[in-house]
């Protein structure tokens, strides 16, 4: 679009770039695939005598909002990244690469355009590795609480202590736009099954 005059174009509209700050990231929670908030984990004997932790899924629940006065409509191609780790030992945290499969609702993106009305948001249930760099599973780091026997079944199961992780989740829609970001400690529930020889 410009200003027409006996000269023709003399001054062309600046181009368009989308305002800053748009999003704010919180996070909603931990959900584990038996809808509850405690997280499992196993250790079956191997055949060297030793033990391999193996756990149930568990999931991160964050929020983007559109927090500008206007509908945000704009091409977006997602990327980022959730981070897990100890408080103080930043140096062990789990990485891991945001995944499109992650966003809801779906409604929203239809594979190029994002489409957020003043207020929306959109979802992301990130799945979380329990492993951290250094190899330790994250019952390595918790307190016991208490255990039950159950004679049974040949296993031992044993509650913790919630364990606090320190989770920091960063998106960026698109390169010409700022990342968006939150950092929070996370109270994890663990409840574990070991073997057990009456």
């Amino acid at each position: 679009m410009c200003v027409l005059s006996a000269s023709g174009c003399e001054d062309l509209l600046p181009e368009y770039r989308p305002p800053e700050n748009i999003f704010q990231a919180s996070y909603i929670g931990l959900s584990t695939l038996a809808a509850t908030d405690t997280v499992e984990f196993s250790e079956p004997r191997d055949g060297s005598g030793g033990a391999v932790a193996t756990y149930s899924p568990f999931y991160l629940t964050f929020q983007v909002k559109n927090t500008y006065e206007e509908t945000f409509q704009y091409p977006v191609t997602p990327s980022g990244t959730t981070e897990i780790w100890m408080p103080g030992d930043r140096a062990a945290a789990s990485s891991r690469p945001f995944s499109l499969t992650e966003m809801q609702p779906t409604t929203s993106f239809d594979g190029t355009v994002l489409t957020l009305d003043p207020g929306a948001s959109v979802y992301f249930r990130v799945r979380v590795e329990p492993k951290l760099a250094t190899g330790f599973y994250l019952h390595k780091y918790a307190a016991e609480h208490s255990f039950t026997i159950h004679g049974l079944q040949h296993y031992i199961a044993r509650l913790y202590h919630p364990l606090n992780v320190q989770v920091r989740f960063t998106l960026q829609f698109s390169p010409d736009l700022p990342p968006v970001s939150v950092e929070t400690t996370v109270p994890v529930k663990l409840k574990g099954r070991f073997p057990y020889s009456p």
